[in-house]
């Protein structure tokens, strides 16, 4: 759950609505003053820990696959800082029921009848709040039915492994119901539409499963095959299970770096230390993270206004590190609200 008390660029963190996922850019933000209007939709671009499009991603990295009713959803208040600032994010998290299995990994953790869940939630400015979608993705909102493949992570809590996990399956039809908070509909398929062969395990199953039945897409994971790395280390979670196929291990160093960011570690840090841990990890960064930590550096180090534009940005690379820091070190990453006391409580070095 997001904390209560965080940045307001946080919000658009849109609580790595699947776990280990993060909005990177937003194409469509809100304005102020005379500038364009506000969109009925903030489209967030998202760069993900989880590869989740194919039926080969969903049977290498989801415990369950099931259909799903989302019941109820239920916000989470935005911080004092925001209400004050008369903006921030809302959070969200939705009560989904589980309708029917479609298909199970061996030896996954068994599949609660309802699971609770964060997704995005809205972003508010004075009375007026919009909803936040990733790109081409369902929101889960109340009263519609979706197709999802659900995973458990470390933590415990119960997710879809990326933005292409959940498909809308209002009426008994893949391709029907809800995306990005707007009505989608699809014609009913014949069963022989559907794509066989060697191009199944790697086509989107949004695509090869459009207009059918769920059944239809059982049938479609029951003959995928799932990354053979994948397997051999079915006993890690989700995140951890992909590190593993990408060839990725914890650098011990880095990670020992990057402790103070551990919400283990119980570390409480005003801007200056922040901006200071940041830079302690640069050298051990390529290129393209390394800007995103002088983006966080400059962030804690300069004041800076308070706009959509900048919250997204902020937001953004706060993400990006997040995920990196789950992927790399298996870290549960602290708030990055500062502590008010600005002396340093840990030594750099």
């Amino acid at each position: 759950m997001i904390p209560k008390k965080r940045n307001r660029a946080v919000g658009f963190l849109v609580a790595a609505s699947f776990v280990g996922a993060g909005i990177l850019a937003v194409s469509a933000f809100p304005s102020d003053g005379d500038g364009p209007r506000r969109p009925s939709v903030i489209v967030g671009h998202a760069k993900e820990a989880l590869p989740s499009s194919t039926a080969g991603d969903w049977v290498s990295y989801a415990d369950h696959v099931a259909v799903v009713n989302v019941v109820s959803e239920n916000e989470q208040a935005p911080s004092a800082e925001e209400v004050e600032a008369g903006e921030g994010y809302i959070g969200r998290t939705v009560r989904i029921d589980v309708a029917q299995k479609l298909w199970s990994r061996p030896g996954a953790a068994e599949l609660p009848a309802d699971i609770t869940s964060t997704v995005d939630g809205w972003s508010f400015k004075g009375t007026t709040r919009t909803p936040i979608a990733r790109e081409g993705a369902s929101r889960l909102e109340p009263g519609h039915a979706y197709v999802i493949a659900l995973a458990r992570f470390a933590g415990g809590q119960w997710s879809r492994i990326g933005s292409g996990a959940a498909l809308p399956y209002d009426g008994a039809v893949v391709g029907n119901g809800e995306v990005m908070s707007k009505p989608v509909t699809t014609e009913k398929a014949p069963l022989s539409a559907m794509i066989e062969g060697p191009d199944l395990q790697a086509r989107a199953v949004a695509v090869v499963a459009r207009g059918q039945a769920a059944s239809a897409l059982a049938g479609v994971l029951a003959k995928a095959t799932p990354d053979p790395v994948a397997v051999q280390n079915s006993g890690l979670d989700p995140v951890a299970r992909y590190a593993k196929v990408a060839g990725q291990s914890a650098p011990t160093e880095y990670c020992a770096a990057a402790e103070p960011f551990d919400a283990a570690s119980g570390s409480e840090l005003g801007k200056t230390e922040l901006a200071d841990y940041l830079e302690v990890l640069l050298p051990y960064e390529t290129d393209d993270h390394a800007a995103t930590l002088t983006t966080l550096i400059s962030y804690f180090r300069f004041e800076q206004p308070q706009t959509p534009a900048t919250a997204a940005k902020f937001a953004a690379a706060w993400v990006e590190f997040t995920v990196r820091l789950r992927q790399q070190c298996g870290f549960d990453v602290r708030s990055l609200t500062p502590n008010p006391a600005e002396a340093p409580t840990t030594p750099v070095g």
